[in-house]
């Protein structure tokens, strides 16, 4: 599965990778979750601010949105 965020912070999950022909390439970055890692259910139980936690990973390097959604 993979995790789209928008630079807004906004935030779905999917099957695929994210393709829109009317946005500029890397405006919605799609993240490859791992196996093993239900991020719906990570979202779900997270207490902190989303908004910021979506804009932190939209900044980050792919492999480092992993890290930062394990962490949290």
């Amino acid at each position: 599965d993979f995790l789209h965020i928008a630079p807004c912070g906004d935030y779905w999950t999917g099957h695929e990778v994210f393709a829109a022909k009317h946005l500029q390439p890397d405006y919605v970055k799609s993240f490859k979750m791992p196996a093993h890692f239900d991020a719906d259910n990570a979202l779900e139980i997270y207490d902190g601010d989303l908004d910021t936690l979506m804009k932190r990973i939209y900044d980050s390097k792919t492999e480092d949105a992993i890290s930062i959604l394990q962490n949290e």
